[in-house]
């Protein structure tokens, strides 16, 4: 999206792009997908090839600080890196359940190119994904409960207030 933001930065300096650039959205979208599953992919062949780490692909509890059991083994270390990813969190939303949202797992997967979306939420990836949808040429709308990147440093969450990437 970065890429989109040039002419305009450059109208500072005297250039005018004025014929606007084809974009392929969903071929975007593809190619991110592409290398976001090589890199998943190639997670556990790292753990694998190093021997200092075991990785475990299993559901697992823990029974004490130091053990970890997949209900057949107990496995112990003294330290325990639990690396499940990340999940969307649903906000109680009166009728979100009954509507067709997506996630930020279906905003890098569309089925097709929205013309307009509404953002709910103004942490890192809702910002991030607005941003990049706007500047892909959909109409992009944010909604917060309370201020931009709530908890993060005054002076960066000053600065994206000042320039948000979209309305907010």
């Amino acid at each position: 999206s970065e890429l989109l933001r040039i002419p305009d930065l450059a109208k500072r300096f005297g250039f005018d792009f004025s014929v606007a650039p084809n974009i392929d959205q969903m071929g975007i979208f593809e190619r991110v997908n592409s290398t976001v599953k090589k890199d998943s992919d190639s997670i556990p062949i790292a753990y694998e090839k190093n021997p200092n780490i075991t990785y475990i692909p299993k559901e697992v509890y823990f029974l004490d600080d130091q053990t970890v059991s997949d209900g057949s083994k107990e496995y112990k270390a003294k330290n325990i890196i639990i690396a499940t990813g990340t999940r969307p969190k649903l906000p109680e939303i009166t009728g979100l359940k009954d509507t067709p949202y997506w996630t930020s797992r279906e905003a890098l997967q569309p089925p097709k190119f929205p013309k307009s979306m509404i953002v709910i939420g103004a942490g890192f990836i809702g910002l991030e994904l607005g941003a990049a949808y706007q500047a892909l040429g959909c109409d992009v709308t944010g909604l917060t409960r309370t201020e931009i990147l709530r908890g993060i440093d005054s002076e960066i969450r000053a600065e994206f207030e000042s320039h948000p990437p979209f309305p907010i």
